[in-house]
């Protein structure tokens, strides 16, 4: 045991030297990073694969650099409590559920179709899981239950509601020119800096088909309401009027044309327990760690795990 707490120490210093964070050295003297050192190094030492003891390591890392009074920490100590327990079936579970989540809470409004297309790594990597492993994270308050009208929801059922103008057919050449030719306000631009857009964008690689740049009705709502152009609304309903929701089909078709493993992730977020249950927030941070290994990225902050897209 002592070599592997030896082994802890040194990847959790060769990591604060790698990020720079030589200054965050005197966390270690506040009696709650102690705590979490020692939870680290516990941790480290009985799992069961490098990847654990990778994410331990990248735990600890992430408290350091929170503030002391942050309640992220709360979370973290949590996941590197309970991390050490897991089996590669329950990360994997926990990765599956991550993606589901990233799926439907992108990290931001715009360039939704490149954001699906980087995810295609990660569907390929989760597509390979052999046994769903929910029991166990149930227990350990890694699930919870789905609230509110979302319960027993499919996935396509919640994609085509976050993403209502993201999902639809586009206008076809022209009509977006004539319709504003006779309400030119329907092109004013409703957003600012860093450039200035309007609220549809014209696809010059796909036959100058038109499509909302924003992907959601209530948030471009929000949007104009905050800039004062309420009058521009009634455009957005006339214009998504002339352009049709996609299907559930036509949701998990395009998906399948990224690749085709995504025909069984949507068969097994169809799956009875998977409707019902999300991951924690403990959960997410956890499966942030799950995706980052499997695509040699960078999870996403702790702040986009509890951030609604609507």
């Amino acid at each position: 045991m002592q070599d592997s707490i030896d082994e802890c120490v040194q990847a959790v210093l060769e990591r604060v030297v790698e990020k720079r964070l030589e200054e965050k050295l005197t966390e270690f003297s506040r009696p709650g990073t102690q705590w979490a050192f020692y939870s680290t190094l516990k941790g480290y030492s009985i799992s069961e694969t490098m990847e654990q003891r990778e994410m331990m390591v990248d735990s600890m890392i992430d408290r350091i650099q929170e503030n002391w009074d942050s309640p992220d920490r709360l979370i973290i100590d949590n996941a590197l409590e309970v991390l050490p327990k897991l089996t590669p079936s329950t990360l994997s579970t926990i990765g599956l559920l991550q993606l589901r989540h990233q799926m439907t809470t992108a990290p931001f409004a715009f360039m939704l179709e490149q954001y699906f297309a980087s995810l295609t790594p990660l569907a390929e990597h989760m597509a390979a899981i052999k046994t769903l492993e929910v029991d166990y994270l149930k227990q350990e308050k890694l699930l919870i239950p789905i609230p509110g009208l979302r319960t027993s929801a499919s996935l396509e059922t919640i994609l085509l509601t976050n993403y209502d103008l993201f999902f639809r057919k586009p206008l076809a050449d022209g009509i977006y020119e004539d319709y504003c030719r006779e309400h030119p306000e329907a092109h004013e631009a409703v957003a600012d800096s860093p450039a200035s857009a309007c609220m549809m964008w014209v696809n010059g690689m796909a036959n100058n088909e038109t499509a909302f740049c924003c992907p959601n009705s209530n948030l471009l709502k929000r949007t104009l309401t905050a800039r004062n152009q309420t009058y521009i609304i009634p455009h957005m309903e006339a214009l998504k009027a002339m352009m049709p929701p996609f299907s559930e089909e036509d949701v998990r078709t395009y998906f399948c044309q990224l690749t085709p493993v995504w025909d069984r992730l949507f068969k097994l977020f169809a799956s009875s327990v998977l409707t019902q249950y999300m991951l924690s927030i403990t959960g997410n941070y956890i499966g942030g760690k799950v995706l980052a290994k499997a695509s040699h990225g960078t999870p996403l902050a702790l702040s986009n795990y509890n951030k609604e897209l609507l």
